[in-house]
């Protein structure tokens, strides 16, 4: 807290404006120093799912790889919407729990929030798939 206000807040010593990039031209700078691209946490826009479509069909031009189905903040219905997209768009599926330790005390390292059990594991088999496809590029 003492960082942000003495340093990082806006007026202060280290404060740099931020520069805004379209999510294209992100994608463009990641793969260009050779990173594979995730769309991460797409279930946090708000948007409808034609129009989150057209952001995936225009961030895949662009080179995306992937696009994380698997979060804590994403509910079932949402996973069905990413997991379609990316079978459309022929992109490999992420997850993450967004685990930020006390802050977030309902996620737990390693399992999203959603489902009956309140927290299914994510598998090993999505690290594996992007692994592979990592190899192939």
């Amino acid at each position: 807290d003492d960082a942000f206000r003495k340093y990082l807040r806006k007026g202060a010593a280290a404060y740099v404006e931020k520069k805004q990039m379209s999510p294209e031209q992100a994608v463009d700078a990641l793969r260009g120093c050779g990173a594979m691209v995730s769309f991460a946490h797409p279930g946090l826009i708000n948007c409808r799912p034609e129009e989150l479509e057209a952001l995936v069909a225009s961030m895949k031009e662009h080179g995306l790889d992937a696009i994380e189905a698997y979060h804590s903040s994403q509910d079932c219905s949402q996973v069905s919407l990413v997991l379609g997209l990316a079978e459309r768009y022929g992109l490999a599926v992420t997850g993450g729990s967004d685990f930020h330790g006390s802050s977030k005390p309902k996620v737990r390292l390693g399992h999203v929030a959603w489902g009956s059990d309140g927290g299914s594991r994510i598998g090993r088999e999505i690290y594996d798939a992007l692994l592979e496809r990592r190899r192939g590029r």
